[in-house]
């Protein structure tokens, strides 16, 4: 869960940084991950590369101890057919820290709510609901929410809605067992009915995608699980993604990086030093949440994954291959943050845009849109970018959750060294994406106590 302000783009304090950093005498990485060694071999010999090794370097340098993460790691793709660079810092645990390789699998938190999107587009492009449909029609056991729409559940405009992971109760339930598994119905069930906020026509609500997901087992006809699997992780080649709604099997933990909550609620919702009555999650403050299991978090962001793996994925979303013209249009159908209303991009004066499970912010870095998106877990983060019109896809993650957008900060380091020619102002030491929230459990939490959300 997190309660950060914004998604923010600072390009960058690192650049003093990296200019004064040497690469710290880190091992290659290809000798430290002998089945991608060829291919690793050949990306690191792209004079590039230093440069995108030093500021991993110095993003760890400056944040490793205060965010309480063991290692970051950087995937970049500069086109479909292009070359790759893969990058890291550090180690997959602090216990018993492996180097991080290009297969390393992360939770990938609220990255997976476009996934959810897209499996709702898939059955109304097969003529099995539509996205006008009320919540009455699907899930008439949830009557206070029967006005809602799918559409209104997938940009965020629900008005009535409420934050399952706010809930004391589903937080201090999920504190005594990690690894219990929760149903989606009691998901909904910590939040339902709720008291929505009046006068917010854009919430930031995980529960909308817990109940996106139940829409999906029942217009078609298998577990929210097998649709991914089969509808979207075999066609596509996500060999390195994995969900299901239990403890991860042996096979996947080995693969993981260890996750550490870092982030304290009491410190900046309650504004008190841990622990506190009021957000039982602090208890898990300095844990390795690896174990954790992913039925805390549904449709909304339980999926496990490799870097390349996202990077697959959005291109794929950007494809025109994977949902027909009118569907893949709703895909990326903006609304405003601040207004709930459409707008056909962001600018300056309306910064900040959510579409079906993906997010466009204003870049002051460059002067244009950004289609960008940080999901969060427990003890995960991880930042997917692609400007407007530009193949080049960045993801980048690191193995905490904490109350800051340091990691997006590191996109515009990563953006001076491989397209110089964008930066709009590449003498300054900061530029920012407008503030903008982000997200869940899976994602980050909707905001409480006048904190905003996180997407």
């Amino acid at each position: 869960m997190q309660t950060k302000s914004s998604f923010v783009v600072r390009a960058v304090g690192l650049a003093a940084l990296i200019l004064g950093l040497a690469c710290a005498g880190t091992r290659p990485v290809e000798a430290q991950c002998p089945s991608l060694q060829d291919r690793l071999a050949a990306s690191h010999s792209d004079p590039r590369y230093p440069a995108l090794q030093q500021a991993l370097d110095a993003y760890s340098a400056q944040h490793q101890r205060a965010d309480g993460f063991s290692g970051v790691s950087l995937h970049v793709s500069l086109s479909a057919g292009g070359p790759t660079f893969d990058v890291a810092s550090g180690s997959t645990s602090f216990q018993h820290g492996r180097p991080i390789c290009p297969d390393t699998l992360f939770q990938i938190g609220s990255i997976t709510k476009s996934f959810t999107a897209v499996l709702i587009l898939k059955l109304e492009a097969a003529g099995k609901l539509n996205i006008h449909d009320t919540l009455g029609k699907w899930l008439p056991q949830y009557p206070a929410w029967s006005s809602v729409t799918i559409e209104q559940l997938l940009n965020m405009t629900a008005a009535r809605t409420t934050e399952y992971a706010l809930s004391k109760a589903y937080q201090k339930d999920l504190v005594a067992d990690i690894h219990r598994t929760f149903t989606t119905g009691q998901l909904v069930g910590y939040s339902y009915p709720g008291t929505a906020a009046a006068g917010r026509p854009w919430r930031y609500i995980n529960t909308n995608y817990v109940l996106a997901a139940m829409i999906i087992e029942k217009a078609g006809g298998m577990s929210f699980a097998d649709a991914l699997r089969t509808q979207l992780f075999e066609p596509l080649g996500l060999h390195a993604a994995y969900y299901e709604p239990k403890v991860p099997p042996a096979r996947v933990l080995a693969r993981m990086a260890s996750g550490y909550a870092e982030q304290s609620l009491c410190r900046s919702i309650a504004k008190v030093a841990p622990p506190c009555a009021e957000w039982p999650l602090d208890a898990l403050l300095g844990q390795d949440v690896k174990t954790i299991n992913q039925s805390n978090t549904r449709g909304d962001g339980g999926i496990i994954a490799s870097l390349p793996d996202v990077t697959r994925w959005i291109r794929a979303l950007f494809s025109d291959t994977l949902l027909p013209p009118r569907q893949k249009a709703e895909l990326f159908a903006l609304v405003s943050e601040a207004s709930g209303r459409p707008i056909a991009a962001t600018s300056p004066a309306d910064p900040q845009g959510y579409s079906l499970g993906i997010a466009q912010d204003w870049l002051d870095l460059t002067g244009k849109p950004l289609w960008a998106y940080e999901g969060e877990t427990f003890g995960y983060e991880v930042l997917w970018a692609r400007r407007a019109g530009d193949d080049m896809i960045v993801v980048i993650a690191q193995n905490s959750a904490t109350a800051n957008n340091n990691i997006a900060g590191l996109y515009g380091a990563v953006l001076r060294v491989l397209e110089p020619q964008m930066v709009k102002h590449p003498a300054s030491s900061s530029a920012a994406v407008n503030p903008s929230p982000q997200a869940g459990p899976g994602g980050a939490a909707a905001s409480a106590g006048g904190a905003s959300p996180s997407r």
